[in-house]
């Protein structure tokens, strides 16, 4: 792809970016005001011309909106259901599987996305949305004992968890010494998720682990987790 052809893309994306801010201001002061309404069409402006698979601040705003009116709801509602249907005919790519997950988070209908995932994960035409449908409910899977059906999915977690920890201690070695890029304080809220996840993941892919009778594997993600995180909570989950 040629130079210019690059610009021009990263042009029109900054400049949709814009957009989206502004509607979503817009949107505030009106909801501020009352006029719900008007902030709902703004916001679902703001949404439906996003990147597919990026999480936008306009999904939470219409979130909070569906609160105090019902509409909001039901557009939620209207868009999970049209990528639903995508789901379950097999013709969602990982844009659209993320998208249809975060509705339904939005939603508040977590248990949706698991009982989809088990509809799939049946069909041979649907067996690509069930292995992207994994990064969503591979944690479930592990809470049931579903070990085996996480086989194809095992070395990816692993890996993730390895290249995330390697990240937090990059992040926790070189912080002070490159030049400013965001505030401290939100560089050390990103490090302190990351250690959240790996606190709340490695357990889970210890679990994960032993149950498929990876134990080089387990005692691997033992050791990486309780050096990074060695609280008597995260032991016991190791133990």
């Amino acid at each position: 792809m040629e130079i210019s052809s690059l610009r021009e893309r990263a042009g029109a994306s900054s400049a949709g970016e814009k957009k989206r801010n502004r509607l979503e201001a817009e949107a505030q002061h009106l909801i501020e005001e009352k006029r719900y309404k008007k902030a709902l069409k703004k916001l679902l402006e703001a949404y439906d011309s996003r990147q597919p698979g990026r999480s936008d601040q306009s999904i939470y705003l219409i979130e909070e909106l569906s609160v105090v009116y019902e509409p909001a709801r039901e557009a939620l509602s209207e868009r999970r259901d049209l990528k639903e249907s995508l789901v379950l005919s097999g013709k969602a790519d990982r844009m659209v599987v993320s998208d249809w997950v975060e509705l339904n988070e939005s939603l508040n209908e977590n248990e949706r996305i698991f009982t989809v995932y088990k509809k799939v994960r049946k069909k041979k035409s649907t067996k690509k949305v069930a292995e992207s449908l994994l990064y969503h409910v591979w944690k479930k899977l592990v809470k049931r004992g579903d070990y085996t059906e996480l086989v194809p999915y095992f070395n990816r977690v692993v890996s993730e968890l390895f290249f995330t920890a390697s990240i937090y201690e990059g992040e926790q070695l070189f912080s002070s010494g490159r030049k400013k890029v965001g505030s401290k304080s939100f560089q050390a809220f990103e490090r302190q998720l990351q250690l959240d996840r790996l606190a709340e993941d490695g357990p889970l892919i210890f679990e994960l682990a032993l149950g498929l009778g990876q134990e080089p594997a387990a005692r691997a993600v033992a050791s990486r987790i309780l050096k990074l995180k060695s609280g008597s909570k995260v032991y016991a989950a190791l133990v």
